[in-house]
């Protein structure tokens, strides 16, 4: 099978029929994305290149070390962990 189809097929089984993400590691909560509150869009930091920065107006030109450059979070409704259980929930009252 090439990669092509494997990608194809692997996004077919990651999506419902509405075509919301479902999460890859317990496989039935919907994902959800939330903004990255560390960064504008992906971005955070200047570097120029220079050892001391002499531009006018930096702008941020480095990827957020926390979202990886997206710019958001990819987050299961079910808040499961790294191995697929969802957390406890708390009683209630």
């Amino acid at each position: 099978m090439r990669d092509e189809q494997r990608q194809f097929l692997q996004a077919l089984l990651d999506t419902r029929g509405d075509g919301s993400k479902i999460c890859s590691r317990c496989g039935c909560c919907e994902m959800v994305t939330e903004e990255c509150e560390m960064c504008d869009e992906g971005l955070d930091g200047h570097d120029c290149g220079d050892d001391s920065c002499c531009c006018e107006f930096p702008e941020p030109n480095l990827p957020c070390e926390f979202c990886r450059g997206r710019g958001y979070f990819e987050v299961c409704l079910g808040r499961c962990d790294s191995e697929g259980k969802h957390a406890a929930r708390p009683p209630e009252r």
